[in-house]
């Protein structure tokens, strides 16, 4: 079996798999401050929170937070894995339980994954998200 070099690349992979999970809930200062044309066009076409209704903002905080402790669960046993086989067995067992996470709080991944983005690109969605978590 094939030793991993790098553990990071496992960790990125499972990070780009893994439902775009880790989004920035960085507060962005520009918005309405300095916008030109183009990142004005470029947030109209990114997910609104209009686009999304309570009860799927409510059910991804929840899911958000049971698939992180998930991760922080899955994390040691991703840095120890020492062959490729071993890594993607633990990448799928995770994935299967982030959706699994997702059924059971009634989202779809891509509903789930459309307001990951949506929370990188519109500051009123994430707003509206930070509200519901309570910040």
């Amino acid at each position: 079996m094939r030793r991993i070099d790098s553990r990071l690349c496992v960790v990125f992979g499972i990070a780009v798999s893994l439902l775009m999970f880790a989004s920035s809930l960085q507060a962005q200062s520009q918005e309405g401050q300095g916008q030109n044309q183009y990142e004005s066009q470029y947030e109209q076409n990114q997910p609104q929170p209009e686009n999304f209704t309570d009860k799927e903002l409510e059910a991804f905080v929840s899911a958000r937070g049971e698939i992180s402790e998930l991760r922080q669960k899955f994390q040691p046993k991703f840095q120890e894995a020492d062959d490729v086989d071993k890594a993607q067995q633990l990448r799928e067992k995770f994935q299967n339980k982030a959706i699994q996470i997702l059924d059971e709080n009634g989202l779809d991944v891509q509903t789930y994954n459309n307001i990951v983005k949506g929370m990188d690109s519109n500051q009123k969605l994430r707003n509206k998200i930070e509200q519901k978590m309570g910040q």
